[in-house]
């Protein structure tokens, strides 16, 4: 369930077909089925590594629905009443401009998912971290950005042994030198591990790991 900027794919998605990888067999899942949630689905936990995703069937609103409260998105457009095609073209600068090209710099996009808390540990962490940003999430419930928790522990431009952490954009791991996948995921554990000691806060992974027998 990829997203950006407040929206998500599960908001468009009316069903999909995938074939089990034992059977072969070709299952159609509707929308609800999926059980998708913040960067998940059913495809993540129930049914991990059982199906693969072959076809996708979309459903756009003829009416624009815009959101443009999320990030800097807003000040990008910099004009009153945009239209679809502004805000997808804005979407499109902004990530060209904070996220590497992974022909040039190999890399999984946003590696860790954004942590979200309850109120109360917010609250603590809010008296102690002033310059955290935060965002509303159902009831009880606040958003952080892993990317500047990320940042604020020193990691952004950081490299070891052929890996690092892109130099604008904290929440991207970059293979530099051809490093192995268990170096990859001891840095990124090394990760978890300094902001879980800074504030508290775990990071899942957003990336799925597989193992070279799967």
């Amino acid at each position: 369930n990829i997203g950006a900027y407040g929206v998500e794919v599960k908001d468009v998605i009316e069903e999909l077909e995938a074939v089990n990888i034992k059977t072969g067999e070709k299952k159609v899942f509707k929308n609800i089925e999926c059980n998708f949630a913040y960067r998940s689905s059913i495809f993540k936990n129930e049914l991990k590594k059982q199906y693969i995703i072959i076809n996708v069937t979309f459903k756009l609103s003829k009416l624009s629905k815009l959101t443009l409260a999320y990030g800097n998105l807003q000040n990008e457009i910099n004009k009153n009443n945009p239209s679809i095609r502004d805000v997808r073209e804005a979407v499109i600068r902004i990530r060209e401009s904070k996220l590497p090209n992974p022909k040039l710099l190999p890399n999984a996009g946003s590696f860790f998912k954004n942590p979200i808390i309850s109120n109360q540990q917010f609250e603590t962490l809010i008296q102690k971290f002033p310059e955290l940003v935060s965002f509303p999430v159902g009831e009880n419930k606040i958003k952080l950005a892993a990317g500047q928790l990320i940042d604020l522990c020193g990691f952004k431009g950081q490299k070891e042994k052929g890996v690092g952490v892109h130099e604008k954009q904290a929440l991207v791991i970059v293979n530099y030198d051809n490093a192995d996948g268990k170096t990859i995921l001891k840095f990124s554990e090394k990760i978890q591990q300094s902001v879980f000691e800074k504030f508290n806060v775990k990071i899942e992974r957003e990336i799925n790991v597989y193992s070279a027998e799967f």
